[in-house]
């Protein structure tokens, strides 16, 4: 039996200890999903696919385009993409902006941010600046860069001058813009890496985004083999405890065109919810 004393002796203990910097293990608190994770399960069913992702303890979904405020040219490139896809549903799948964000709400979800191609980026600035602030986006991002606007190092700081000034006018209109990278910006060129070209001539006014490396055909055919977070070879207690560290806001699953959302999403939230992070 522990008496008043003994506990007393006890409790003191534990308060040293944890003034000694004794702490409980470091987890992510807030997890989010990209929408192209269950693209199927949106089109055909979307309160209950947003129904499943609360109910898995996701916080947040990043959305990914088109929309239909987006340039014509994308639209129809996408619907040209639908039979290879399996799905045609994007952006708010057939809502509004304000009826998407209602079933966010409804669903206890937030978008923080969302993916968007450039020449909407670029050209309707304005209505993508509408809409973040109707779905509480606050990071808008370029999805990728186009094969043609990426031939020569030329290229890149080129699109370096045009993300810093599109940043700047989103900064005005209270988002902010991020680069999504692919691995073509890793393959040498011209003697030096493409990404570290565009880097070196971003601004703080973009936020910059680390991808996957490889092609996008290496991407395409690695996708059957995507295992959940937390099962495969990568150390990401270490990984995403540096992310945190540094002050990473937004931690999101993508399995791109999960077979079996519920089940793929829903293992591994489990894993990054009980993951001690190395911080």
């Amino acid at each position: 039996m522990v008496d008043r004393r003994s506990f007393l002796v006890m409790a003191g203990g534990a308060a040293a200890s944890l003034a000694l910097g004794a702490r409980a293990p470091a987890r992510l608190d807030r997890i989010g999903v990209q929408a192209f994770s269950l693209p199927k399960l949106l089109e055909h069913d979307i309160d209950g696919a947003l129904a499943m992702l609360s109910g898995l303890r996701y916080q947040e979904l990043e959305l990914f385009g088109p929309f239909p405020f987006s340039v014509q040219a994308v639209q129809d490139q996408w619907k040209s993409m639908a039979t290879t896809l399996g799905f045609s549903g994007s952006g708010y799948f057939g809502l509004t902006a304000a009826q998407f964000r209602a079933r966010l709400d409804a669903h206890r979800l937030t978008s923080p941010s969302t993916h968007i191609d450039l020449d909407t980026l670029r050209d309707r600035t304005d209505q993508v600046g509408e809409a973040a602030h109707t779905l509480g986006h606050k990071y808008v991002g370029l999805a990728l860069i186009p094969e043609e606007r990426r031939k020569t190092l030329d290229d890149y700081r080129k699109m370096a001058d045009e993300l810093n000034a599109i940043g700047t006018r989103a900064k005005g209109l209270g988002f902010k813009v991020l680069y999504h990278n692919h691995g073509y910006g890793f393959t040498p060129l011209e003697g030096q890496i493409p990404t570290r070209v565009l880097f070196d001539r971003l601004d703080p006014t973009v936020v910059v985004r680390f991808e996957h490396g490889g092609t996008m055909q290496d991407f395409i055919a690695l996708m059957p083999a995507i295992t959940p977070d937390g099962t495969g070879v990568l150390d990401l207690p270490r990984i995403l405890g540096h992310a945190k560290k540094n002050g990473v806001e937004h931690f999101y699953v993508e399995q791109d065109l999960a077979a079996d959302p519920p089940a793929q999403l829903g293992r591994s939230i489990r894993n990054l919810k009980a993951m001690n992070l190395a911080v």
